[in-house]
């Protein structure tokens, strides 16, 4: 109580001016040597219990909103926004922590603090031009803060937030953003504390801090303690997403299927890679998103075999198919969606048979997710579709499936998925468990940077060359899903946008 005394007379502590929720602020009251009566203390301790009760009643049973939008491109309206509760969001995902550092056997709690770094703005060049900024998501999961130069420090024994952050002045807030009192910043972000980030040393030593645990690069300025790593901390709280999570990468799966559908609408030869760049980025944005998970993919003919194609520059044929990797992100959530289709309203018969190779593969995977499956397995299954297919349509020849199978290499040279969150590459260590949202995502391409090497090596006759040739400028061919492990098996989140062949044709047919 003194320390915290101390800092508040030196401008340190910025207690909310909610009183009841805070009883340092009432010891601050008797240090200065007010009287509390007996029946205020007791009403004080009612009104404590009644708020602790609530906001318990309400951590327990949070409101979500389920996806019964398939029909509206915009969920219920115009703009997200309304739908989440970002605050509740953000101190679920601090509880989360806490949670990991209760379970943690080698974790030492007492006097320690669990402090991250934000990220900070980046110039394009040298002529002063900001580059785009994009909060850091450790430091954006536990806090929600989207703004540069912050830091925040979690008490690991009181579980009390002190969030540090550059306050502008008025002139500064007439160039670089809405001017904020350190009240404002409380009730935004639901934080215990808040201070000027000038002080993150100052603070840390009034609080008897002898233990920091921080990621790469977050060590406090100035300061006597132990530096402890906690990577595997956050890795473990972030893998796995709460109610507020799911619900918002729903809408945003959605708002971004409900994209991928109307590029199905619009193409059509003649345009260009980047008019259905500019069309998704349109669409998204009209829902709320702000900003896309990672550079659109829109490949055209041979460009959809590069795996992370992003120059978008090639006019689009009626010969082409098309392949089209992209995601919207909404308060740091993203998705990764992808769909291909031909630049006309119909499959051709090449297109058609390898695309049903690569749904065959893609379907009976996502039917072996559950809670408790082996990814490895998973992982196998697509494998082994995807060779049988290769094998009965005469890409691979001349031997038996264990023989054939590392040739699968050549058509199929990425994983099956990945965990997606505040990153779209997110933390996970390939366990299937409830509240993990991974993509799925195999695939078939004819890329000269393999095939050549294939061509000229020893087992060059396992490969039906006349029939691989006629599809050297085809390209390829992905389709994956933002997929939800729920307690009995998945959800499909990016639902909305079909990936069967009628379904496909039946929705480009209304250009």
């Amino acid at each position: 109580i003194f320390q915290r005394h101390i800092m508040e007379e030196e401008g340190l502590l910025r207690p909310p001016s909610h009183s009841f929720t805070k009883s340092w602020s009432l010891m601050h009251v008797v240090w200065k040597g007010l009287v509390i009566g007996l029946g205020i203390g007791l009403l004080l301790t009612l009104a404590v219990a009644i708020y602790a009760g609530v906001l318990a009643a309400h951590k327990n049973n949070p409101t979500i909103i389920e996806n019964n939008f398939p029909d509206q491109e915009c969920p219920q309206g115009d703009s997200m926004r309304s739908l989440i509760n970002s605050t509740n969001m953000y101190k679920a995902n601090r509880d989360a922590v806490f949670r990991e550092f209760d379970d943690c056997d080698n974790c030492t709690k007492s006097n320690a603090v669990l402090y991250l770094v934000g990220g900070t703005v980046q110039s394009r060049s040298q002529n002063g031009v900001a580059a785009d900024f994009r909060q850091e998501s450790n430091f954006w999961y536990v806090s929600g803060v989207e703004l540069p130069g912050a830091a925040i420090a979690l008490d690991l024994t009181t579980q009390e937030s002190h969030l540090f952050v550059t306050f502008l002045t008025m002139q500064q807030a007439l160039w670089e953003g809405k001017y904020m009192t350190p009240q404002q910043f409380q009730d935004k972000y639901s934080v215990t504390y808040v201070h000027d980030i000038s002080n993150v040393s100052l603070v840390l030593q009034a609080l008897n801090v002898e233990r920091v645990y921080t990621l790469d690069g977050g060590v406090p300025p100035v300061g006597s303690w132990e530096v402890l790593p906690a990577s595997s901390i956050i890795n473990a709280a972030r893998q796995v997403k709460n109610a507020y999570e799911i619900n918002l990468m729903r809408l945003v799966a959605h708002s971004s299927s409900n994209a991928h559908n109307a590029l199905m609408k619009n193409v059509r030869p003649g345009l260009y890679e980047y008019n259905l760049e500019a069309l998704f980025s349109f669409e998204v944005g009209k829902c709320g998103c702000d900003r896309l998970a990672y550079a659109s993919i829109v490949g055209a003919g041979s460009n959809g075999a590069i795996l992370h194609y992003t120059d978008g520059l090639d006019e689009i044929t009626e010969e082409d198919i098309l392949l089209v990797d992209a995601g919207a992100e909404f308060y740091g959530y993203g998705t990764d969606i992808t769909r291909t289709y031909p630049a006309t309203s119909t499959f051709t018969p090449d297109q058609r048979l390898i695309y049903d190779m690569v749904l065959d593969a893609q379907t009976s995977s996502i039917e072996m997710l559950r809670p408790g499956q082996a990814w490895k397995n998973v992982t196998s299954n697509a494998v082994s579709v995807l060779l049988k297919g290769l094998m009965q349509n005469n890409f691979l020849v001349n031997g038996s499936e264990a023989d054939l199978r590392p040739l699968v290499s050549t058509f199929y040279f990425h994983g099956l998925g990945h965990s997606v969150g505040l990153d779209v590459h997110d933390p996970w260590d390939y366990v299937l468990q409830p509240g993990v949202v991974l993509t799925i995502e195999p695939g078939l391409y004819f890329n000269r940077g393999l095939l050549d090497p294939a061509r000229a090596s020893s087992n060059s006759s396992h490969y039906n060359w006349p029939v691989i040739d006629k599809y050297l400028n085809f390209g390829g061919v992905r389709i994956e899903d933002t997929i939800l492990i729920t307690e009995t098996g998945y959800e499909i989140l990016s639902a909305s946008a079909p990936k069967s062949i009628d379904a496909i044709e039946q929705l480009m047919s209304q250009q």
